[in-house]
């Protein structure tokens, strides 16, 4: 058995737990803005300062999706290995469940905690990986949002 699935197959043994959390981040203005930019979707609630100190938040807000675009970075930056390499590639398989449960204000300070679903032998060479990012801002109680996604493990 390569190094690869021996890991994947001794990470069978933490489904259910917290696979780590990440450093404390923010989003900043300047972010903010070209996520808007790059999506079409430049919303004053997102993107426009003086309308988010109007608005029912008293700043911008992050967009949503942007949030979800970072599940990738997470995962890098709890310390999980699986990154493409000689021996294997990682492909985002998908999402089963994704809900912006609280806004993120801009610049407010915000981490992802990652736990671990499922880990699934689909073939004799990949294995499907479920995680939950639960991503908090700082001194906050209900999270910002919690997604449920899918990586696929493909081995070289």
């Amino acid at each position: 058995m390569n190094e690869v699935a021996e890991f994947l197959e001794n990470l069978k043994d933490r489904v259910g737990s917290e696979l780590g959390a990440t450093p404390w981040f923010t989003i900043n203005q300047t972010m903010a803005d070209v996520f808007g930019h790059l999506t079409g979707n430049p919303d004053p609630m997102h993107n426009d300062p003086k309308w988010g100190r109007q608005g029912p938040w008293g700043g911008t807000i992050a967009h949503g999706f942007n949030l979800l675009s970072l599940t990738a970075r997470f995962w890098k930056e709890i310390g999980m290995p699986i990154l493409t390499s000689d021996k294997m590639y990682s492909i985002n398989y998908g999402l089963d469940r994704v809900r912006f449960t609280n806004p993120l204000r801009i610049d407010h300070p915000a981490r992802a905690r990652v736990i671990l679903n499922s880990v699934k032998k689909r073939t004799e060479n990949s294995y499907l990986l479920k995680v939950t990012h639960i991503v908090e801002a700082q001194g906050i109680e209900k999270p910002c949002m919690v997604a449920e996604c899918m990586i696929l493990i493909v081995l070289i």
